[in-house]
């Protein structure tokens, strides 16, 4: 199944070897899914309701409520989204220190997955090698070890 993966940031662009690693999971990803990162004020808005409830909404945060997983949860986590026939996830990251401006409830999940503070643009780094790795451990490879 061919699926989308947004990730939607705070600031005007994040920085260029940011973009790169980035750029390079995309490759890597792309018979798998479409990629796409948006920047700039749209993170601001609540997440897309509506038509398309096959998009699972994800804040990617740090703060109280969030759930922790390893990169096995991670996998299995969107693998369960996948049997129920999620056909995409959008993945909201604040900006550094920032807390959103919505109800937990604007979100079907807050999820962590690192314990280490990083800026907005490193964060989206460390997401897009997380959805790298998972679609790797559900397809059995040892990437992950």
């Amino acid at each position: 199944m061919y699926m989308n993966v947004g990730i939607f940031l705070p600031k005007a662009r994040p920085r260029p070897f940011i973009l790169d690693g980035i750029a390079e999971y995309r490759k890597r990803l792309s018979k798998i899914c479409d990629l796409r990162v948006s920047y700039g004020d749209g993170h601001k808005n609540e997440p897309p309701r509506g038509a398309v409830r096959s998009v699972l909404n994800v804040l990617i945060s740090g703060g109280a409520g969030s759930r922790d997983m390893t990169s096995e949860e991670f996998a299995a986590w969107i693998q369960a989204a996948l049997n129920r026939s999620v056909s995409g996830f959008a993945f909201w990251i604040p900006e550094s220190g920032e807390k959103p401006d919505k109800p937990a409830a604007a979100w079907d999940e807050a999820i962590r997955l690192t314990y280490i503070e990083t800026d907005w643009d490193l964060t989206a780094l460390i997401l897009a090698e997380q959805v790298y790795r998972a679609f790797m451990i559900l397809g059995g490879s040892a990437y992950h070890k």
